[in-house]
């Protein structure tokens, strides 16, 4: 879902996840452990669709809603362990990443959750480095190619806001 302000509402079901259950490989680990803390953070929040001209409410719904630091590693680490086969979903989730460090970080905020996620995956610097960084000029063309933008993003732009938030963390 889209609003008009551009904000995107992407709703997920999850369900109950043995901790102990965990697979060995890493990334599968992390990926697991980050939609984890997305759930763990997520509070609850009314959202409420109406006619923007007569304001007549259309309906209602009560949904969690995870915090936006635990959206960081969820979608960085998406983004870096999809295959090669799903690259639309990759830019997906790239560009969420951009989005999230971009506007969501930018008074630091999500820097703090990160600080305070005890118990829970922060963003790995390293996924953060690969794909927005050293990898910018990658994601960006796979961001551009499959996110229809009215604007491209430019891998200056990634790197800008991947340094931001990594000078942060250290």
């Amino acid at each position: 879902m889209v609003f008009d302000d551009g904000t995107k509402l992407d709703v997920i079901e999850v369900g109950e996840v043995d901790l102990a259950q965990l697979p060995d490989d890493e990334s599968n680990r992390l990926f697991i452990e980050a939609h984890r803390w997305a759930y763990d953070s997520a509070t609850t929040e009314t959202i409420t669709a109406l006619d923007p001209n007569t304001e007549v409410i259309h309906s209602t719904v009560s949904i969690r809603l995870a915090d936006p630091a635990a959206l960081i590693p969820m979608k960085v680490r998406a983004a870096e362990a999809r295959p090669r086969n799903n690259e639309k979903k990759k830019a997906s989730d790239g560009l969420d990443a951009d989005i999230l460090l971009d506007r969501l970080d930018a008074d630091g905020a999500c820097e703090q959750g990160h600080r305070g996620a005890v118990g829970h995956p922060r963003a790995d610097r390293g996924d953060i480095r690969r794909g927005f960084v050293v990898n910018a000029d990658a994601t960006a063309g796979r961001i551009n190619r499959w996110m229809s933008l009215p604007e491209p993003i430019a891998p200056d732009d990634l790197r800008r806001v991947a340094t931001r938030f990594l000078r942060r963390m250290t």
